[in-house]
């Protein structure tokens, strides 16, 4: 007998189990079940035979590839503390990111931005064992071309493009512009796949299998954004990408220091789209994440 007190005998009421949801799912010889894989889905056959997926926890990560905060003059302070906290949450390495849409629109040329990055080195000086990477955020155009009139793009360390635009397209134009993007040399993590805004703007509808295969062609990692906002790639989708060779990267998308912490919010909802560990690259060593980086450089 089961209930939300204990396991017990059901004759007699003798508790078997009640210290801890491990302690339960061991009495009943089950493998432990991540919370947010209990939904029915064959999570609990798997469990028997101890064939669950070894899915992301928090623990895992060693870094983070999106982080959002500005190296403009201005926010210097505020990133010096987002190094800090990414020093005592043990990452290895940080990806800052920017906009080249809004960094255009600021007037940033690339010796502005070479200047930007001078200013990051020296405040890496403070944490050597963080490795630190410029990222730039190209947008995807409605035909699949990519948004950097200022060149910008060559400038970083790699480039994450994500649609922010023309969401009313039908499935396969979003499908090709996805796949278009994928394939860009200077693409190396894909964004907001299904650009929704929880609550705000439902998901952009796309072929998932063939924006998974040209992922896996390509080696393109596909992004899981913390942010509650987002919750972005869908769980379905990260169901369906079991099935494939596909690489994902969970990110913070933080603005601030305190929202590196979002990564927590992002593994529980990896975990009920079953996304292996191994398969998230910021939990990989540093000298395997840059070796994949090297993999398709522009």
């Amino acid at each position: 007998l089961l209930n939300e007190y204990a396991l017990a005998e059901a004759e007699g009421g003798k508790v078997v189990a009640a210290a801890s949801e491990k302690d339960i799912f061991a009495a009943l010889g089950l493998a432990f079940v991540p919370a947010p894989m209990r939904e029915d889905t064959g999570e609990v056959e798997l469990a028997g035979k101890d064939e669950l997926p070894r899915v992301v926890d928090e623990s895992h990560l060693k870094g983070d590839l999106g982080v959002c905060v500005s190296l403009a003059a201005g926010a210097a302070s505020g990133l010096a503390q987002v190094l800090d906290a990414a020093a005592a949450r043990g990452y290895r390495y940080l990806a800052l990111r920017e906009r080249a849409s809004e960094l255009a629109v600021a007037g940033v040329d690339r010796a502005q931005l070479t200047t930007r990055r001078v200013r990051l080195a020296k405040l890496a000086k403070k944490h050597p064992s963080l490795h630190l990477f410029y990222a730039c955020e190209l947008d995807i155009g409605r035909t699949g071309e990519l948004d950097d009139p200022a060149g910008l793009g060559a400038q970083a360390a790699f480039c994450v493009a994500g649609v922010s635009s023309d969401f009313e397209l039908g499935a396969s134009a979003q499908t090709d512009r996805l796949i278009a993007a994928l394939h860009d040399p200077s693409v190396r993590i894909l964004v907001h796949i299904s650009g929704r805004l929880l609550g705000e703007r439902p998901a952009i509808e796309f072929d998932a299998d063939a924006v998974l295969r040209a992922a896996e062609k390509t080696r393109t990692v596909i992004e899981l954004s913390s942010s509650l906002m987002r919750l972005d790639a869908p769980a379905e989708f990260l169901r369906r990408a079991r099935e494939y060779d596909v690489l994902f990267a969970v990110s913070s998308e933080a603005e601030s220091a305190r929202d590196l912490g979002a990564v927590r919010w992002g593994t529980l909802y990896a975990q009920r789209g079953w996304l292996d560990a191994d398969r998230v690259v910021n939990t990989w060593p540093a000298r395997r994440l840059l070796a994949w980086l090297r993999e398709r450089q522009p």
